[in-house]
């Protein structure tokens, strides 16, 4: 799989300082089944930029974060579901005469199945002789 860029646009019949919480990670427990963010640390915002929270199933975890906000214009998130795909969720929403367009737009790269590991990492072309402090001997 290559990186792939997909978009949808829909209308939500709400003003967007309305329908902005349905694209947050609490606000989607009200229409999506199942849904059920934790975050590890408690946050009483969680659209506020630096936000993370882990969505689940039983076959994969996701790891969410918000990267920007521009209340109620957009969001967006980085997640990462190791070994599957990497990425950003962008939400864009506009306001029409019947509520809001709203923009989803995911931007996805497979993600390696395995993290690097130092055998498949490539050294450093050059390494320093000593570090400052640690390879020096004392004086006296």
């Amino acid at each position: 799989m290559d990186r792939r860029v997909l978009s949808a646009t829909l209308t939500v019949p709400l003003p967007p300082e309305e329908a902005f919480r349905l694209f947050t990670a609490r606000g989607e427990r009200d229409w999506v089944p199942g849904w059920a963010p934790v975050f590890p640390v408690d946050t009483p915002d969680d659209t506020a930029p630096g936000t993370v929270w882990l969505s689940s199933s039983p076959e994969e975890e996701t790891t969410w974060l918000v990267t920007s906000r521009e209340f109620p214009r957009s969001v967006s998130y980085a997640r990462i579901t190791p070994g599957v795909h990497a990425g950003t969720v962008t939400v864009a929403l506009a306001a029409t005469e019947a509520g809001s367009e709203v923009t989803v737009t995911y931007d996805m790269s497979p993600s390696p199945r395995q993290p690097p590991t130092p055998s498949t990492c490539s050294p450093p072309t050059t390494r320093p002789s000593s570090v400052p402090g640690k390879n020096s001997s004392p004086t006296t």
